[in-house]
């Protein structure tokens, strides 16, 4: 039996909305990780981030059912498009009619390169994860077993590779010299270390942006917004945030440096799930100017005393492969989880 399916863009409050309803019919209740808000507005241009770039959304149908979707992103200037909020059903046959499609308006945009998954930017959300499956963490990205297979199927094959280590709770005998003597070398040059706490985090998170602007500009995917975006987009942190989690490295008064922990609640879907005590924290944002040399392993050695104090496990999380990062306290990794970028080249 031959499956006809056919493929269209997004045009009408109708597509929409079939547009948001596939996802619900793919993932059990506790998997599920889309944020409906965002891609609506996305979709119909009123999202923070919308005068940034250019999308459009696309359905493949089956018998009037959504079997497969995603949007493209274009960004004026990059020779790149951008493919995200791809969702589908374990069918060759529908993701290959999605992707001819896909490629069409790639090739009328001029561009030569298809990268994903990006949801239209690094900022809102990327990468494939492509193993334990069974679990998940807050601020990990989440999507079927299969998808990458499809997505290799249809030509794609991976750009970048990314990790999260899995860390055991810390005893005495995992004390790391090394960190120690980064923390007292930063405190000697002079960088004072603080935490965060809620009435002074907004300033805190406008410090971070000056600084993320400038050390994740070579990041790969990286695509400049304002500082009205950026708190718009993360001031939502301060409600999950642990203050004493929080690290940040002062130089001449100017931030040189940030290591934001969160609990790790899971799949947050209520505000009861915050209610829970964590019994893991999630080291899920880091960043040092270059010239402040050693903070990095300052920030591991306040974390892992932090954890030690309180017994808490730990997720070292999306680390870019060949990262420095991912040696900090390598010795209390019980496991790791791996994540993808993916690229096509000829369309």
């Amino acid at each position: 039996m031959i499956l006809l399916y056919n493929c269209r863009i997004v045009e009408t409050k109708q597509d929409i909305k079939k547009f948001l309803s596939l996802p619900q019919s793919l993932y059990k209740k506790h998997e599920l990780t889309q944020d409906k808000k965002s891609e609506h507005q996305i979709l119909s241009g009123q999202h923070v981030l919308s005068h940034c770039f250019e999308v459009k959304g696309f359905l493949v149908e089956k018998d009037g059912d959504v079997v497969s979707r995603c949007i493209l992103t274009l960004y004026k200037g990059d020779v790149n498009a951008y493919v995200g909020f791809f969702e589908s059903i374990n069918d060759i046959a529908a993701v290959d009619c999605l992707f001819k499609k896909v490629a069409e308006e790639v090739k009328l945009s001029g561009r030569d390169k298809i990268i994903g998954p990006v949801n239209c930017s690094i900022w809102l959300g990327y990468r494939f994860k492509t193993d334990h499956f069974e679990e998940m963490y807050t601020g990990e990205p989440y999507n079927k077993s299969y998808y990458m297979d499809l997505w290799e199927s249809a030509g794609f094959t991976v750009q970048q590779r990314y990790y999260s280590n899995k860390l055991r709770t810390p005893q005495d005998r995992d004390d790391n010299k090394k960190c120690k003597n980064r923390l007292d070398y930063v405190i000697k040059e002079g960088i004072q270390v603080r935490n965060t706490n809620k009435r002074i985090f907004m300033q805190d998170l406008s410090d971070i942006y000056s600084l993320l602007i400038r050390v994740y500009s070579n990041f790969p995917g990286f695509k400049y917004i304002d500082e009205n975006q950026f708190v718009s987009l993360f001031k939502k942190l301060k409600y999950i945030l642990n203050d004493k989690a929080v690290f940040l490295g002062y130089k001449n008064n100017q931030l040189a440096g940030f290591l934001v922990c969160v609990p790790n609640y899971g799949n947050i879907k209520s505000i009861f799930d915050l209610l829970k005590k964590p019994k893991e924290y999630v080291m899920l944002y880091m960043g040092a100017d270059k010239d402040a040399y050693g903070l990095g392993g300052a920030f591991s050695e306040l974390a892992y005393a932090f954890l030690k104090r309180h017994q808490y496990k730990c997720i070292t999380a999306l680390i870019l492969e060949g990262n420095v990062s991912g040696t900090f306290y390598k010795n209390l990794v019980e496991d790791t989880c791996y994540y993808v970028l993916m690229k096509k080249n000829s369309l």
